[in-house]
């Protein structure tokens, strides 16, 4: 991630874009092709350009397992469209609903579904929180296309940390909020669903905002992003409606095992796998 952050800042140097149009193979429907605009200026678009069909690609697959009982896939957290394109493209029958705050990302986002021409993914520019107006979402300046509904102590980008008001001392121009609208996640599950969320500590307001459609088990499969500060509440809310939540390799559920430290030896925001026990 330092690397990134660093390349970030040397392409910036250079101008204030440095967009490319790659293409790869599906990497769950390899004879298919997703296609995406990027910007190297912004460093989460590098892990999406050296990486291609591998980002992620354990957590695709899990997604995957989940799609066979599933009508839809509901992406909280979209970015520019890597899950929402990648499972569109390999079920086509499926509904897929992008949901992005962050109007630049979001922008990124809705080209991306153009580029591939998917008639089956809705995207909606939003934050999925319980409140139902518009909500203050705190810009990431260094995790570009990231940012938060909770206000930072420090900006963080892997093992990057800057803080907070130092960053804005030395650079005033910065907006560090904005206004976004608000929805809730039990509006966007409408029929048996996947769900990934990667919100950047907020996912426990997303998922309280989706208590009644996770409780009715209208939800079989949950990809959680957590953060040390969120796990254990994240973990607890989910095992009150009824999932079982692993962190990656894990065979006993971790409401059983409290081995919430464990899941950050893989990764330093790692996801969890939710499973519904209905």
């Amino acid at each position: 991630a330092i690397e990134h952050y660093l390349i970030m800042r040397l392409f910036r140097a250079g101008g204030s874009a440095y967009p490319v149009t790659i293409r790869y193979p599906n990497p769950l429907m390899a004879q298919h092709q997703i296609t995406m605009q990027l910007d190297l200026c912004e460093n989460n678009h590098q892990w999406h350009f050296r990486l291609r069909q591998r980002y992620e690609l354990p957590w695709m697959r899990v997604v995957a397992t989940g799609m066979a009982e599933a009508g839809a896939f509901v992406d909280v957290g979209a970015n520019v469209g890597v899950f929402a394109l990648t499972i569109a493209q390999a079920y086509p029958e499926a509904r897929v609903v992008a949901v992005e705050p962050l109007r630049s990302t979001y922008e990124a986002l809705r080209r991306n579904v153009a580029l591939n021409g998917l008639s089956n993914v809705t995207t909606i520019q939003a934050a999925v929180t319980a409140v139902e107006e518009l909500v203050p979402f705190y810009v990431n300046p260094i995790h570009d296309g990231g940012g938060s509904l909770l206000e930072p102590a420090e900006y963080r980008t892997g093992d990057v940390r800057l803080p907070v008001e130092a960053y804005r001392r030395r650079h005033p121009d910065f907006v560090p909020r904005m206004e976004v609208p608000a929805i809730r996640l039990n509006e966007l599950i409408q029929q048996p669903s996947v769900i990934k969320v990667d919100v950047e500590g907020a996912e426990l307001d997303v998922l309280e905002s989706g208590a009644s459609a996770l409780a009715q088990g209208l939800v079989h499969l949950a990809v959680v992003e957590v953060r040390r500060e969120t796990i254990e509440a994240v973990v607890g809310f989910l095992d009150s409606v009824g999932f079982d939540c692993y962190g990656q390799g894990q065979q006993i559920p971790l409401q059983e095992t409290r081995a919430y430290a464990s899941c950050f030896e893989v990764a330093p925001y790692p996801s969890l796998l939710c499973r519904w026990r209905g």
